[in-house]
C-alpha cells in the first residue's frame, strides 16, 4: 500500500474517530444535563462475541424495557463492550437509566461507563490525525 493510500485512511479512520466519539459525548453531555433517571429491566442478553477485540472482549447487546415519567414504556437494545468473564448484565437484572426526556428511546445505562467511551474515541481520533501530520511532516 502507498503512502499517500495509508494517509489517506489513517485521516479517515481518525476522522471519523473524532466524529462519533464527539457525538456521544454530547449525547452524554446533554442527558447528563437534562436527562431522567429511572429503572430499567434487562429482558434479554444476546452474545454477539463472534468477533473479539481488546483481549477478548466482544459485544452484547441487551433489550432494555423501562417506563419514562408520563409513563411511557419503551423496549429498545443497548450494547456493551466486554469480556466473557467481566460482570455482564443478566436477564431479570434491574439497571438505572438515564433517558431524554424529549426522546425516550435515547438512554444510557449510568452503570456502563458510556462516557468513557466517548472520550477515548476522541482521544484516539485527536493522536490519529496527530500521527496523519506527522507522516506529511516526514514525506517534506
Amino acid at each position: 500500500m502507498g503512502s499517500d493510500t495509508q494517509l489517506f485512511l489513517w485521516f479517515i479512520v481518525s476522522a471519523f474517530g473524532l466524529l462519533m466519539g464527539n457525538s456521544l459525548r454530547s449525547k452524554y453531555l446533554r442527558l447528563q444535563a437534562h436527562g431522567q433517571q429511572t429503572t430499567g429491566l434487562v429482558t434479554s442478553v444476546m452474545d454477539d462475541t463472534w468477533f473479539t477485540f481488546f483481549d477478548g472482549r466482544g459485544i452484547y447487546y441487551h433489550s432494555i424495557r423501562f417506563v419514562t415519567a408520563d409513563k411511557q414504556w419503551v423496549t429498545k437494545s443497548y450494547w456493551q463492550l466486554s469480556s466473557p468473564d467481566e460482570d455482564n448484565y443478566r436477564e431479570g437484572q434491574q439497571v438505572d437509566i438515564l433517558y431524554n426526556p424529549a426522546n425516550p428511546e435515547e438512554f444510557t445505562v449510568n452503570s456502563s461507563g458510556s462516557g468513557i467511551a466517548a472520550y477515548l474515541l476522541l482521544l484516539s481520533g485527536v493522536a490519529g490525525i496527530g500521527y496523519c501530520f506527522w507522516l506529511i511532516y516526514q514525506q517534506l
